[in-house]
């Protein structure tokens, strides 16, 4: 036997029960032809999520056989709705702009309704991330807000002419937990999932049509575990919410109250909205009698606090009461529930009210006892599986299976996240920026970009937005992460330079890099934090040395922070008089625009320097040692002034040398003084122009200082006036007066 085509099994996988519908469409009906129930022995189900998989797929093997048994036929999928528990909500809005004016197609809309479903999964991711919530969530349904055509809201675009087309959704998701829970269920009663959706979808599906949707209404579907709250407004269905209390939260105050074992006090809520009195036998083994309206008072406070809680969900997700509340599911039919939500609203008590399956008319449900407010969800699951879309599909990620969940148009990238691929592991990370700063002012350098993932679908190239049917084998090639970015010194450089002439060639003179404050080559590769600075030459020495060593014209590279920069002094190592010194002196003398300078004299743009080396003599050598070999005294020699010098002899490497002698690295120099005290009056015959020798026969050299008759050995001092001249006689003797 197999499944006949005509027939769809839907099952509503309650807190409480299970029920298994076999229905067929006849023309505009459809019509329930068989129906199978069971209730759950233990508490295998919480807050609608399946906590004894084992359990629950016992008593779906159960309701299938039943069903197939009936039916003859052999059961392989059935329609299932997942309760609203951890459900979760976003919006999502797409748009697409066509070349020119052409009718919108039903499937560009399913399309565009994709896009639109695509960014309400993003925002919800991105939720996710702010919060380091690590759940993953399955897309399960989604409905239109509203489109618009060129800016125009429509209630349909199929058929519509325009150039622009837009959608917001509201999509709906649940935990990958909850529907893989269901899933594996449905596996060991050897049942595919057909199709998927929420109970609160379904139940909106079954008893609020199209055509109610303009108006603010709430349908909350009140199971066991759970109230399922959907909220219509203005032709769509706007939002929707779960609050974790419902019939259970009744049931269990019972059992508190009364001392009743859970089952008996199910059965107990039950009877209070058809008897007046019943008994209820207690876990010590009593028969009590029960007074429905006793009852009822010990539980207000109970049912009060749901209808709170009812009320406060329903007024944040609408923003304020609505018009009206249809209550679906069997904790609806407990009685003055409804009353307490109007009170709890601020709703008048006739706009709060359970709707029963009569209220589906689309559906025949014959005589299968499906009459009440708890045969609403079965019977929109029901539906949903003739007029539902089939939202699901099996494809291989890597070498995984993996169970696919999407509301329309199914793609490469749902499948991927329903594998639990995450975005970023698709797309990289982008290489860490570098953070520096130049000058002051913080630079932020991005790293360089991810390689995305490369996707392959059977073997060909393909992208997230690749449309899939089912079945197919996807292969991901992992992303590259990017790298750090290789930035240089040189990549900051400022455009401006400095236009000076330098011994006569003109050069523009960029500025010196300098790194964390030492001096670097513009080749240099930066790291994160590293301060930049880069400083133009102010001062003579600094421009003049950075010009010698190369590295600041435009014509060479920058050498400042390899090769060693020239530098603007020299270092001689001598001996003096025995003594080993080494001494540093200026290497050059400085010329700008044409007047003397030092190393820290001022340059301005369009400045001439030159320069020439500078020699180091006997003379300053002798002056840094400290000799001073007496002063010098100035005396007037025949009316005319002389500066005699201080009494020394002056050697070079062992030669006679003289104060302007240069002095070279690793001379010997010596200083030999000649005497002490003053200077004589013979050290004048070689400062001034005389003739030695006598003009005549008996001539007298006659020597007077200060007019007063002197001799070769007389001392000179500071300011005397010396009288040298030859006077008379014949014979050739030269005598001395005195």
């Amino acid at each position: 036997m197999k499944q006949k085509s005509s027939l769809r099994f839907s099952l509503d996988i309650g807190t409480r029960k299970v029920l298994g519908l076999l229905t067929e469409e006849h023309g505009s009906v459809i019509r329930v032809r068989y129906a199978a129930r069971r209730e759950h022995e233990g508490r295998s189900m919480l807050d609608g999520q399946i906590h004894n998989i084992p359990e629950v797929g016992r008593v779906l093997i159960e309701v299938k056989e039943e069903l197939e048994k009936k039916a003859g036929v052999k059961l392989m999928e059935a329609a299932v709705a997942a309760a609203g528990r951890a459900l979760r909500t976003a919006r999502g809005k797409a748009e697409v702009v066509f070349g020119t004016l052409s009718p919108v197609r039903k499937e560009q809309i399913r399309a565009l309704e994709w896009e639109a479903v695509s960014d309400a999964q993003e925002r919800l991711a991105s939720e996710l991330r702010t919060s380091n919530e690590q759940t993953r969530f399955h897309c399960v349904a989604y409905s239109v807000l509203r489109y618009w055509l060129d800016g125009v809201r429509m209630a349909n675009l199929e058929g519509q002419v325009g150039e622009r087309v837009q959608v917001e959704v509201i999509a709906t998701f649940l935990p990958t937990a909850v529907v893989d829970s269901l899933v594996a269920a449905l596996d060991i009663a050897g049942l595919a999932v057909a199709s998927l959706t929420l109970e609160p979808i379904a139940a909106l599906k079954a008893v609020v049509k199209p055509t109610m949707r303009h108006l603010n209404l709430v349908l909350i579907d009140i199971g066991a575990g759970t109230s399922d709250i959907a909220v219509t407004r203005d032709g769509a269905v706007v939002a929707y919410a779960m609050v974790p209390e419902a019939g259970d939260e009744v049931t269990e105050e019972l059992s508190r109250l009364y001392l009743l074992e859970f089952n008996e006090a199910e059965k107990a809520k039950r009877r209070l909205c058809r008897e007046k009195e019943f008994e209820a036998v207690d876990v010590l083994g009593q028969n009590r009698v029960l007074r429905t309206d006793e009852v009822l008072e010990a539980l207000g406070p109970t049912l009060d606090r749901l209808a709170g809680s009812l009320a406060e969900a329903i007024t944040r997700i609408n923003g304020g009461p609505p018009t009206g509340v249809m209550l679906v599911g069997g904790g609806s039919l407990t009685p003055t529930l409804p009353e307490r939500l109007a009170k709890a609203l601020g709703l008048d008590p006739a706009r709060v009210a359970p709707r029963t399956a009569q209220a589906v008319d689309v559906i025949n449900r014959g005589r299968k006892g499906l009459s009440g407010p708890d045969a609403v969800t079965p019977l929109g699951i029901a539906l949903n599986a003739h007029r539902g879309e089939d939202n699901r599909a099996v494809v291989t990620v890597g070498e995984r299976q993996v169970q696919v969940f999407h509301p329309g148009r199914l793609t490469v990238g749902a499948a991927l996240q329903s594998a639990g691929v995450r975005a970023r592991d698709l797309v990289g990370k982008p290489g860490p920026g570098l953070v520096i700063k130049v000058n002051g002012e913080t630079k932020v350098v991005p790293g360089t970009r991810a390689k995305p993932a490369v996707v392959k679908v059977n073997g060909q190239p393909a992208d997230l937005n690749t449309q899939l049917t089912g079945g197919e084998a996807i292969e991901i090639l992992p992303a590259v992460d990017g790298e750090p970015p290789r930035v240089q010194v040189a990549e900051f450089m400022p455009a401006d330079s400095l236009r000076i002439t330098m011994n006569g060639k003109e050069v523009n003179i960029k500025p010196s890099c300098f790194v964390n404050g030492k001096p670097s080559r513009p080749d240099r590769y930066l790291r994160d934090g590293d301060t930049v600075e880069f400083r133009f030459p102010r001062m003579v020495g600094e421009l003049v040395q950075g010009f010698l060593s190369g590295s600041r014209s435009e014509d060479a590279p920058d050498g400042s922070g390899g090769a060693e920069a020239a530098s603007l002094e020299q270092v001689l190592s001598y001996e003096l008089n025995g003594e080993k010194k080494e001494e540093v002196w200026p290497r050059y003398v400085f010329l700008v625009n044409g007047s003397p300078a030092e190393n820290d004299t001022p340059v301005r743009d369009g400045d001439r320097i030159e320069w020439r080396p500078r020699e180091v003599t006997m003379r300053v050598v002798l002056e840094q040692a400290g000799f001073s070999m007496s002063e010098p005294v100035r005396v007037t020699v025949n009316g005319s002034p002389v500066l005699i010098p201080p009494i020394c002899e002056l050697r070079k490497n062992g030669k006679p040398a003289s104060l302007e002698t240069p002095v070279e690295d690793g001379d010997l120099l010596e200083v030999l003084e000649a005497g002490s005290g003053g200077p004589l009056l013979n050290q004048l015959f070689t400062l001034v122009d005389f003739d030695p020798t006598p003009p005549r026969t008996g001539a007298r050299l006659i020597l007077k200082v200060n007019g007063k008759p002197a001799r070769f050995t007389t001392p000179l001092k500071e300011g005397d006036k010396v009288d040298l001249y030859w006077d008379g006689g014949s014979s050739g003797s030269l005598e001395n007066e005195g």
